[in-house]
């Protein structure tokens, strides 16, 4: 147990010292896996992603991001969007890139993102989903604007 519970603590952090040294943690994000299943739901085989030790670590941290808003209400004031590491036209819906490069963002409670093409960088804590389908592989809750040099 003990032994667990320090191996768990070191991965998370040199995930952590990883991440100071990256340009953004979506090198570690797109270091996920995917393995085709077939669902029965759909009736297709879909791709499951499967998680890494760098990223299973991350799940429920505070993490900073850098990319570009993906509005879904039109380009205002939102609550919620989804988030790539891409510009708008070369994003994951697009079909220009995979899941991987994507996430959906709520930010903190009664907080409003106003629209920009400009790269931007946020903080929040990282969910990982691996069962649901229809949802992003990564979500940024609680996610605030910060300022930050690149």
């Amino acid at each position: 147990m003990i032994m667990k519970a320090l191996i768990t603590s070191l991965i998370i952090l040199l995930s952590v010292l990883f991440l100071q040294a990256q340009e953004s943690t979506w090198r570690v994000l797109q270091t996920v896996d995917f393995e085709q299943v077939y669902s029965e739901e759909m009736g297709i085989h879909i791709d499951v992603p499967k998680f890494g030790p760098w990223i299973t670590a991350l799940e429920g941290q505070e993490i900073d991001v850098q990319g570009y808003i993906i509005p879904l209400k039109g380009k205002i004031e939102q609550s919620y969007f989804m988030f790539s590491a891409l510009p708008y036209n070369m994003c994951f819906f697009c079909g220009k890139a995979g899941p991987e490069t994507a996430m959906e963002v709520y930010m903190e409670e009664g907080d409003k993102l106003k629209y920009t093409e400009d790269k931007i960088w946020l903080r929040g804590i990282l969910e990982l989903n691996d069962n649901t389908v229809t949802s992003p592989i990564y979500t940024l809750r609680y996610a605030q604007v910060i300022k930050r040099k690149d």
